[in-house]
């Protein structure tokens, strides 16, 4: 009998589940076979082809994912880029009227004294 890690609470037909104990089947087995079914862990070398197409898959995905990141690490790394040019050509504006203004400001005071 298989070893079973988890209790649920499972909601059947009443009838059935007479029909099932009047035949002597066990409710647990049934439903274990029922999954191994719909999961098709029936036999062995099917088990071994799942075991090698789930492989494949998660390493395929993890190809994707590490492909998604660095893509998206250059994107950001281009945005960044254009983000501190953006804020050195502001600066640099400011900077400038900054100055004009205190040239001006200078200016007028030295011929305002006058």
């Amino acid at each position: 009998m298989t070893e079973f890690d988890k209790c649920t609470c499972v909601k059947v037909n009443k009838e059935k589940m007479d029909l099932i104990k009047a035949k002597g089947l066990n409710l647990q087995d049934l439903l274990d076979k029922a999954m191994d079914d719909e999961l098709q862990f029936k036999e062995v070398s099917h088990v071994d082809k799942k075991i090698e197409d789930l492989s494949l898959e998660i390493k395929k995905l993890e190809d994707e994912r590490n492909e998604c990141i660095r893509d998206f690490e250059k994107k950001m790394d281009t945005i960044m880029k254009n983000f501190m040019e953006f804020k050195s050509r502001e600066e640099e504006y400011y900077n400038k009227h900054i100055h004009y203004l205190k040239l001006e400001l200078e200016y007028l005071k030295r011929h305002n004294e006058k």
